[in-house]
């Protein structure tokens, strides 16, 4: 009993990790629109005819696309030491992070659930 019980919770969550990767990977933009910066608002530049900058015209955001090796290595490990730690250990895919926001997720559902309705 317990054998199968223990089964159906592993079946069930995969199929609800299964159910939720597929939610959020259709709202992610292809990576080949990634690598052409098609989709993305750019600055415009004006030079001059010796290469001197003239204006720069942009809309909501002042983006100018660079190549990642031109970035300093301090700058990508500062980037990843904030945004995820452990990001080399795990390649992109933290599970413990992940059952954690689960946890946290379901900690918050519960405690909506067990609060009682005001009743007049």
């Amino acid at each position: 009993m317990l054998v199968k019980t223990l089964g159906l919770v592993a079946i069930s969550t995969l199929i609800g990790l299964l159910v939720v990767t597929i939610t959020f990977i259709k709202d992610l933009p292809s990576v080949n629109k990634l690598e052409t910066n098609e989709g993305f608002a750019v600055s415009t530049q004006i030079f001059d005819r010796n290469n001197k900058l003239l204006y720069e015209i942009f809309a909501d955001t002042n983006r100018t696309p660079v190549e990642l090796e031109s970035l300093p290595p301090y700058l990508v490990q500062a980037t990843i030491a904030i945004e995820d730690q452990n990001f080399y250990r795990h390649l992109g895919l933290d599970y413990v992070g992940i059952c954690v926001l689960f946890t946290i997720i379901f900690a918050v559902k519960a405690c909506k659930v067990a609060q009682p309705l005001p009743s007049n």
